[in-house]
């Protein structure tokens, strides 16, 4: 497991050489970056893993773009290890089948 603080830090552990990534879990505000830039850059090639974004709100216009977006699911806080674990073995499940995989 990593972790980074912002843009700088996340594009810094994603250019360095060494395990693949199999999961990123983010919140949708990055200092400087959002979650969804930071799913795309991180998968410039064409590596396809889920990515779960955190948020306080999840708004109809989240929902409709979360649509859009491969292997990408949201989580709303707060929420417990629980709900988080339910939401990567599903997540698990469904893109297993679509070529996404943990």
């Amino acid at each position: 497991m990593v972790t980074a603080t912002d843009k700088t830090e996340v594009f810094s552990l994603l250019e360095e050489p060494g395990d693949p990534i199999h999961l990123i879990l983010t919140d949708l505000k990055i200092p400087q970056l959002n979650a969804f830039e930071l799913a795309t850059k991180a998968r410039v090639g064409n590596e396809m893993f889920p990515v779960i974004i955190m948020t306080t709100f999840i708004s109809p216009e989240l929902k409709n773009k979360i649509q859009h977006q491969p292997c990408t699911a949201l989580i709303e806080k707060p929420f417990g290890l629980e709900k988080l674990i339910q939401l990567i073995e599903g997540l698990a499940l469904s893109y297993n089948v679509n070529n996404c995989s943990l």
